[in-house]
């Protein structure tokens, strides 16, 4: 079963969030038919510290959404922690604007959206992409 845990940095997550992310979670889970204990952190910060986070890591100096890191793969890792999540908040803000939908959609699409990276799944080509934002969008209907 999955777990994770909140670090908001920003004191932006509120019980709806929490409550949103809880079944995104359990949804994940049964979707993917996970049947390992893992952990995950969601990291709530603001623009800068992505953008900071995206240089070093990725070699692109630009503000972004959401980062996940997966860990599962670091031999260092004994504690079964899946990986990191990283949100964005005030970009959050500003895409939930520009695409007329809550902080709270909004944010529940980044933290299915990063999830989904944690468990291996991309959008680097149209086939890969075709198949993450379907799940992504079959998980994000669930809350409904």
């Amino acid at each position: 079963m999955l777990k994770f845990e909140i670090n908001d940095k920003m004191n932006k997550i509120t019980k709806k969030n929490i409550s949103d992310f809880k079944k995104i979670n359990t949804y994940v889970n049964k979707f993917l038919d996970n049947k390992n204990a893992y952990l995950y952190e969601v990291t709530i910060i603001d623009s800068k510290k992505i953008k900071n986070l995206n240089a070093i890591y990725r070699g692109i100096n630009e503000q972004t959404d959401v980062l996940s890191f997966c860990l599962l793969n670091d031999n260092s890792n004994n504690k079964k922690l899946l990986g990191e999540i990283y949100i964005a908040y005030d970009y959050a803000t500003k895409e939930a604007k520009k695409h007329h939908w809550s902080i709270a959609y909004e944010l529940s699409l980044l933290f299915t959206h990063g999830l989904l990276h944690l468990f291996g799944y991309d959008h680097k080509n149209k086939s890969e992409q075709h198949i993450m934002f379907e799940l992504q969008n079959k998980i994000l209907k669930k809350l409904k």
